[in-house]
Protein backbone atom coordinates (compact mmCIF):
# COMPACT_ATOMS: atom_id res chain seq x y z
CA UNK A 1 0.00 0.00 0.00
CA UNK A 2 1.23 3.58 -0.49
CA UNK A 3 4.11 3.66 -2.99
CA UNK A 4 3.35 0.03 -3.88
CA UNK A 5 -0.18 0.90 -5.01
CA UNK A 6 -1.07 1.40 -8.66
CA UNK A 7 -2.45 4.86 -8.05
CA UNK A 8 -1.17 8.22 -9.28
CA UNK A 9 -1.66 9.99 -5.92
CA UNK A 10 0.94 8.90 -3.37
CA UNK A 11 1.04 10.48 0.07
CA UNK A 12 1.51 9.16 3.64
CA UNK A 13 -2.01 9.96 4.77
CA UNK A 14 -3.48 8.25 1.71
CA UNK A 15 -1.20 5.25 2.27
CA UNK A 16 -2.53 4.90 5.83
CA UNK A 17 -6.13 5.08 4.56
CA UNK A 18 -5.31 2.47 1.89
CA UNK A 19 -3.77 0.23 4.55
CA UNK A 20 -6.97 0.47 6.60
CA UNK A 21 -9.03 -0.54 3.54
CA UNK A 22 -6.63 -3.43 2.77
CA UNK A 23 -6.85 -4.79 6.32
CA UNK A 24 -10.64 -4.59 6.23
CA UNK A 25 -10.65 -6.55 2.95
CA UNK A 26 -8.28 -9.20 4.34
CA UNK A 27 -10.39 -9.64 7.45
CA UNK A 28 -13.52 -10.05 5.30
CA UNK A 29 -11.68 -12.66 3.19
CA UNK A 30 -11.14 -14.82 6.28
CA UNK A 31 -14.78 -14.51 7.30
CA UNK A 32 -14.63 -11.71 9.85
CA UNK A 33 -17.43 -9.18 10.00
CA UNK A 34 -15.84 -5.79 9.62
CA UNK A 35 -17.67 -2.47 9.25
CA UNK A 36 -17.10 -0.45 6.10
CA UNK A 37 -14.64 2.42 6.20
CA UNK A 38 -16.31 5.51 7.68
CA UNK A 39 -15.63 7.62 4.59
CA UNK A 40 -13.93 7.40 1.19
CA UNK A 41 -10.21 8.35 1.15
CA UNK A 42 -9.50 12.06 1.54
CA UNK A 43 -6.32 13.87 0.55
CA UNK A 44 -5.16 16.09 3.40
CA UNK A 45 -2.14 18.32 3.83
CA UNK A 46 -0.76 21.24 5.78
CA UNK A 47 0.91 24.19 4.08
CA UNK A 48 3.18 26.49 6.10
CA UNK A 49 2.21 30.14 5.56
CA UNK A 50 3.25 33.44 7.21
CA UNK A 51 -0.14 33.44 8.98
CA UNK A 52 0.34 29.93 10.37
CA UNK A 53 -0.48 26.48 9.04
CA UNK A 54 -3.10 26.26 6.31
CA UNK A 55 -5.05 22.99 6.47
CA UNK A 56 -6.00 21.61 3.04
CA UNK A 57 -8.48 18.85 2.33
CA UNK A 58 -10.03 17.43 -0.82
CA UNK A 59 -11.93 14.33 -1.88
CA UNK A 60 -10.31 11.80 -4.17
CA UNK A 61 -13.20 11.81 -6.61
CA UNK A 62 -12.67 12.77 -10.20
CA UNK A 63 -15.07 15.70 -10.32
CA UNK A 64 -14.27 19.23 -11.40
CA UNK A 65 -10.96 20.57 -10.04
CA UNK A 66 -11.43 22.18 -6.66
CA UNK A 67 -14.88 20.67 -6.19
CA UNK A 68 -15.50 20.17 -2.46
CA UNK A 69 -11.93 21.15 -1.60
CA UNK A 70 -11.38 23.12 1.61
CA UNK A 71 -8.59 25.38 2.89
CA UNK A 72 -8.69 26.65 6.47
CA UNK A 73 -6.44 28.31 9.04
CA UNK A 74 -8.16 26.20 11.70
CA UNK A 75 -7.63 22.42 11.77
CA UNK A 76 -10.07 20.41 9.65
CA UNK A 77 -9.35 17.11 11.44
CA UNK A 78 -8.48 15.91 14.93
CA UNK A 79 -5.75 15.53 15.96
CA UNK A 80 -4.35 18.05 13.45
CA UNK A 81 -1.39 15.84 12.56
CA UNK A 82 0.31 14.93 9.30
CA UNK A 83 -1.15 11.42 9.09
CA UNK A 84 -4.90 11.25 9.58
CA UNK A 85 -6.44 7.85 10.22
CA UNK A 86 -8.61 6.33 12.90
CA UNK A 87 -5.77 4.54 14.72
CA UNK A 88 -2.40 5.76 13.40
CA UNK A 89 -2.99 9.52 13.71
CA UNK A 90 -3.90 9.46 17.42
CA UNK A 91 -1.08 6.96 18.10
CA UNK A 92 1.50 9.24 16.46
CA UNK A 93 0.13 12.30 18.30
CA UNK A 94 0.44 10.43 21.62
CA UNK A 95 3.98 9.31 20.75
CA UNK A 96 5.04 12.89 19.97
CA UNK A 97 3.42 14.10 23.21
CA UNK A 98 5.28 11.50 25.31
CA UNK A 99 8.61 12.24 23.63
CA UNK A 100 8.13 15.99 24.10
CA UNK A 101 7.31 15.45 27.80
CA UNK A 102 10.40 13.26 28.22
CA UNK A 103 12.67 15.96 26.75
CA UNK A 104 11.02 18.65 28.93
CA UNK A 105 11.74 16.62 32.07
Amino acid sequence: VGDGAAHSRKQGGLAAQQADAAVRALLRDIGRQVPDAPEPPVLRGVLATPDGPLFLQGPLGYGAPGQDSVASLTPLWDPPSKVVTRWLGPHLADLVSRRTAAFAA
